[in-house]
C-alpha cells in the first residue's frame, strides 16, 4: 500500500475512549514509570500476541484491556479511511508510551522523522490543560495538530512529521506503528 502524496498528509482524527479510560492508562504509566519501568515492555509482550495472530480478546488478561480493545475497534476505521483493500489487514509493528516534560534533563520533543511503519497514529492520555505546546507537527502542511485526550491523529508512516516542544507540562501520548499484511483464508 504506497499512499499518494495527497494521502500522506491525510489526518483521521477521531474521539476513541472517554476520559476515564485514557486518565486510567495515565495511572498505569505513572505506576510503571515510579517502579523503574517506562511500561514499553509490557505493551510489546501484549503486541506480540497480536502480530503472532492470536484473537484481540487476549488483551483482555492484560492491564490494557479496554483501552486496546478500543484501539483493535479503530482498525476498520482507518481501513475504510485509507482505502486497505479488504484482502489486507492492519498489524501492530509497535505500542508505546512516549512522554514529553518542559523540565531540565527531559525529553520536550522529536526532531523531524519518519516512522518504519505503513500508518502511525497518537493518542493523548492526559489532559491537553496539562502542558502548553506540544502536538504533531506535519511538515508538507506547515500545520502542528493538537488533539484533546482521548483523541486519535492517524497519519502515513511515510509523512515527515515532528513532535512539537512541550513549553510547560507534560504531554503522555500512546503512540502505534501499524503495518498492512496480506489476510489468510
Amino acid at each position: 500500500m504506497e499512499p499518494t502524496e495527497k494521502a500522506k498528509a491525510r489526518l483521521l482524527l477521531h474521539q476513541l475512549t472517554q476520559f476515564k479510560a485514557s486518565s486510567r492508562l495515565v495511572d498505569v504509566l505513572e505506576d510503571l514509570e515510579s517502579n523503574g519501568d517506562d511500561g514499553q515492555e509490557a505493551v510489546r509482550s501484549d503486541m506480540t500476541l497480536m502480530v503472532m495472530g492470536k484473537p484481540a480478546l487476549l488483551f483482555a488478561t492484560s492491564i490494557y484491556d479496554e483501552e486496546l480493545a478500543m484501539m483493535i475497534w479503530l482498525f476498520p476505521k482507518i481501513a475504510k479511511r485509507y482505502q486497505l483493500p479488504k484482502t489486507q489487514r492492519l498489524l501492530f509493528r509497535d505500542l508505546f508510551f512516549v512522554k514529553y516534560e518542559a523540565r531540565e534533563g527531559e525529553r520536550s520533543e522529536l526532531a523531524l522523522h519518519r516512522d518504519g511503519s505503513v500508518l502511525s497514529f497518537n493518542m493523548l492520555l492526559n489532559s491537553a490543560d496539562d502542558f502548553t505546546g506540544g502536538g504533531t507537527y506535519f511538515d508538507a502542511t506547515k500545520r502542528t495538530v493538537h488533539i484533546t485526550q482521548g483523541d486519535v491523529a492517524v497519519h502515513s508512516g511515510k509523512v515527515l512529521h515532528a513532535g512539537a516542544p512541550v513549553l510547560t507540562g507534560q504531554r503522555q501520548i500512546l503512540v502505534g506503528f501499524l503495518d498492512v499484511a496480506d489476510c489468510v483464508f
